[in-house]
């Protein structure tokens, strides 16, 4: 018998919510400005700017796929119908293990930005910080399997604290430059920018990291109220307004705070804030929390649904496709939580300095692998309807945005043109794992969509 999900249970705000939560613009900005600014100095508005194109086209793309198969496990079986199964099987297990590695990144800078606001209010606790982390997982874990409208519900009341903190930190910095002798717009010129394409190249896997998260909805069709047309318009508007957000933010940081281009700073918000706007600090820091918060909760929400999508069509094992009573993917949440707690312990006890960095690094080069496969698929997956292909809209411009991914792949594997030994060695293990499986997994996709999903028309 097939399993279903409960249809019809989320609005687009639900799934447009979702997505913005799960890029998490105060989470993202927090941990990547600095890197961002070391990366590309002068180019870095510039570069969030190519990001988000990066990310709209995508978006609009997902939104293409989705129109035409609106399925719980979107990527993978995207990929089942353009290149068979085979290649499903790779893109299941990397974005599996991309998941695994991100809830690692994400719980740890959870449990440190958690840490870090205590301490903020003279409430310093001396605990390891993974066991914050494990706490607040847990929590997670509990409101996911509760439904999928109850963890829409949180994830919307966490997003909504972060975009007000964020709005205020944006109104408050724009009146303090307008009264220090108005807008500078030096960041935006390019003559002030020595080598703004080698900038933009090598800072473009961290900030192609900010959008991470814009295809949240595409997961949750199964779920949503006509989504055919709804995963297009929450992946896309989430993506645009992210990026504007992530715009402004990053000109007020780098405008008000210069020396955060010149010198490493852990936390510049922070800094500006303490300085400049001391009312807003303690909203800052507790929108670190919510945010992070938010990231996992959407993220545990939607990379389940990819599991028990693959589960169910044969792809993955089946035992993932399980649903509770409240029709949530009990089987795929508890493995990915399990896993990413492993990891997220594991890191810890290595002592890494740059741990979140490097699980981050590792989830995203997985991501994007995934990402530029289903964009050079997508002429495949309309090869039954010719008479509708496009050439500039559905091969020049998949293919355009398939080759660019290869840049930021290739710099995470090979950072300012040094190999990163943990990455490459991280990356090399899992794909052996995944050899392994592939060979010896013997199974017979699904064929199509659910019969739930062809009623949405």
């Amino acid at each position: 018998m097939e399993e279903h999900l409960r249809a019809d249970a989320l609005t687009h705000w639900d799934t447009m919510g979702s997505t913005l939560a799960n890029i998490g613009p105060a989470f993202s900005i927090y941990v990547t400005i600095g890197a961002m600014a070391q990366l590309a100095g002068n180019a870095s508005l510039y570069t969030i700017v190519l990001a988000g194109v990066v990310s709209v086209l995508l978006s609009a793309l997902l939104g293409s796929y989705a129109r035409r198969l609106p399925v719980a496990g979107s990527y993978v079986q995207y990929v089942a119908e353009c290149l068979g199964y085979r290649f499903s099987i790779w893109t299941a297990l990397m974005i599996f293990a991309g998941t695994v590695f991100e809830f690692g990144a994400v719980s740890s800078a959870m449990g440190r930005f958690v840490e870090a606001s205590l301490n903020q209010a003279g409430l310093a606790i001396h605990w390891p910080y993974p066991i914050v982390s494990v706490i607040i997982v847990a929590l997670a874990v509990v409101l996911v399997l509760r439904g999928v409208r109850l963890a829409s519900r949180w994830i919307l009341g966490a997003l909504g604290f972060e975009v007000a903190t964020l709005m205020a930190f944006v109104v408050w910095g724009v009146i303090h430059i307008q009264s220090q002798g108005g807008a500078h717009w030096r960041l935006f010129n390019p003559l002030l920018m020595p080598h703004p394409l080698a900038s933009i190249a090598a800072s473009f896997p961290v900030v192609f990291f900010l959008f991470m998260g814009w295809d949240n909805s595409a997961s949750l069709a199964e779920e949503t109220i006509q989504p055919r047309t709804g995963v297009r318009k929450s992946a896309v508007l989430g993506t645009i307004i992210s990026g504007v957000v992530y715009l402004l933010a990053s000109w007020v940081v780098l405008t008000i705070e210069p020396a955060v281009l010149a010198a490493k700073q852990p936390f510049p918000f922070a800094s500006v804030t303490q300085r400049l706007m001391p009312p807003l600090t303690v909203f800052v820091f507790i929108s670190s929390v919510t945010s992070t918060f938010g990231v996992l909760l959407a993220m545990l929400n939607a990379r389940a649904r990819i599991l028990f999508g693959s589960g169910r069509a044969g792809i993955l094992p089946s035992r993932l496709s399980r649903l509770s009573s409240t029709r949530v993917p009990f089987a795929s949440v508890i493995a990915l939580t399990i896993l990413g707690t492993v990891i997220l312990i594991g890191g810890y006890l290595a002592h890494a300095p740059q741990i979140v960095g490097l699980l981050a690094g590792v989830g995203t080069f997985y991501f994007m692998v995934v990402y530029a496969l289903t964009a050079f698929a997508f002429p495949f997956f309309l090869r039954r309807r010719r008479e509708t292909i496009r050439v500039w809209r559905h091969i020049a411009l998949p293919y355009f945005v398939g080759a660019v991914l290869l840049i930021p792949m290739y710099a995470t594997l090979v950072p300012n043109h040094a190999p990163s030994i943990g990455t490459v060695l991280i990356v090399l293990i899992s794909l052996g794992a995944f050899a392994v499986y592939a060979v010896t997994r013997r199974s017979v996709v699904t064929a199509g969509a659910p019969s739930s999903v062809q009623e949405h028309g």
